[in-house]
């Protein structure tokens, strides 16, 4: 295999034009290991990986084939000329679908290259809506932040039934803390409201992955572990669920938990700035 990647001038030549359209130099005298890892490691960086990846089976190709040809039928072609056989062939192949306009380095390798048909992937537009709990349920959709993590914390909550009627909110300073603490607080301080409001059957919506995982599985961290205790009783007599749901779908909970970080209070809202007030009305 060596001679394929190493042994004489031509195939090295070839190697290093290929590389070059990328902006890439190329390494020889690598074991085939090393030469791999590193092929594929490079491909993680570059605009076209699939071209990339492909041309690790098509310069050998080319390379395999100019030989026999010098040693079986007397003839050969100049590495220049294999090069151009090699951008056709890329050319007919391959349709470099990105997901980004290109720069201008980008450009200049999809045309040293010979990539002719260059198309954007359209960006995926995804609504995502806040939406009502099902019959007999209410729904907590919580939010903790902190401003410098760790920094000034607070937590925002609002409690919603299945007619998105406002049934409660709450807005709470928290201190210091970390970002994933402040939301794990606001989770299990809103439990604490929701056995102080009578709920059986209560959705609890939250932004942080982490934290649902955690609670789902009943690992709940030291700093909330005495609070989650004693609403063991509470948990195992109540039917409820917990989901993640992204920022663009729990705008009210978020701003509740800033405006507690931000100033520092645990008062609640006594009316809606206008954009919350827009929100709440596109959730009904």
């Amino acid at each position: 295999m060596s001679h394929l990647f190493y042994n004489y001038e031509f195939a090295r030549s070839l190697w290093r034009a290929f590389c070059e359209g990328f902006d890439v130099q190329w390494k020889p005298y690598m074991d085939m290991p090393t030469l791999i890892a590193w092929w594929k490691q490079t491909a993680k960086s570059l605009h076209f990986k699939k071209v990339w990846i492909s041309g690790f089976s098509l310069v050998p190709s080319v390379i395999w084939q100019e030989r026999n040809a010098r040693i079986f039928e007397g003839v050969s072609k100049s590495s220049r000329h294999c090069f151009v056989m090699i951008k056709s062939e890329i050319s007919l192949q391959m349709t470099a679908a990105i997901g980004s306009p290109l720069s201008f380095s980008s450009s200049m390798c999809a045309k040293r290259l010979g990539i002719s048909r260059v198309r954007y992937k359209p960006r995926e537009v995804m609504e995502i809506c806040w939406c009502p709990p099902q019959r007999g349920w209410v729904k907590l959709n919580s939010d903790g932040c902190s401003l410098g993590n760790p920094g000034k914390a607070g937590a925002g909550g609002i409690f919603r039934n299945e007619n998105s009627e406002i049934l409660q909110f709450f807005r709470t300073f928290l201190g210091v803390h970390t970002n994933f603490e402040a939301e794990m607080i606001a989770v299990i301080t809103r439990l604490e409201f929701a056995r102080d409001m009578g709920i059986t059957h209560l959705w609890i919506e939250c932004g942080s992955v982490a934290v649902v995982l955690l609670i789902s599985k009943g690992r709940i961290p030291w700093v909330c572990l005495q609070k989650w205790m004693s609403l063991t009783s509470y948990l195992n007599s109540l039917t409820w669920k917990i989901t993640h749901c992204m920022r663009e779908a729990n705008p009210v909970a978020d701003f509740l938990a800033k405006t507690a970080a931000k100033f520092e209070v645990s008062s609640p809202i006594q009316s809606w700035p206008v954009l919350i007030a827009i929100e709440l009305e596109v959730d009904c």
